[in-house]
């Protein structure tokens, strides 16, 4: 497993219009909470009405293993129907390296994937342990089925997330990681 820390500077989110209100996206103001991991975006310059709320829903720094990976999860709350590419821009960082020269951690240049968190039903069996004594006092036990019950699993699937209508997503960043070879310096 490797060790990877990431940083999502969700701050730097970019926000924009697709539809002929584009020219007025200039007022939009962007302020990001660090205390709660928020960024709220407001309309005419931050004195008009909340547009779309971005919340962090994992840690800053995020150990994963190498492979296909979900490497962040956040949530999305898009508050206009006309206000549909919240997500335009992501960057991450690894705080493993660090750039002291600028003082800042080294930006990861790497392609994402954004996911949809889903709910699927699932129907799982219940069982019962049913034993039987025979007459040489050997116990045998059997699994019988007696039922099951629906269970939500968790699936998450591709979408455009270009074309957010309003509403609230819980949305996955997934990635592939590899191991880097670093030279010993």
């Amino acid at each position: 497993m490797r060790k990877v820390f990431m940083i999502l500077l969700i701050g730097m989110f970019l926000i924009s219009f697709a539809s002929a209100a584009e020219l007025l996206t200039f007022d939009n103001v962007k302020v990001y909470y660090p205390d709660i991991q928020k960024v709220k975006v407001e309309n005419t310059f931050g004195l008009g009405r909340t547009i779309a709320e971005i919340k962090l829903d994992t840690p800053l720094n995020v150990e994963v293993p190498i492979g296909y990976q979900k490497v962040a999860q956040f949530t999305v709350y898009n508050y206009d129907d006309e206000y549909n590419e919240p997500l335009k821009n992501i960057d991450a960082y690894n705080l493993d390296e660090y750039n002291l020269k600028e003082e800042k951690a080294i930006k990861i240049d790497r392609n994402f994937d954004y996911k949809l968190l889903n709910y699927k039903d699932i129907i799982v069996d219940d069982y019962e342990t049913v034993c039987e004594v025979l007459k040489n006092t050997t116990k045998i036990c059997n699994d019988v089925l007696v039922g099951n019950h629906i269970k939500q699993k968790e699936e998450w699937i591709d979408f455009d997330y270009t074309k957010l209508t309003k509403g609230n997503y819980s949305i996955g960043l997934f990635t592939k990681l590899t191991l880097v070879k670093r030279p010993i310096v």
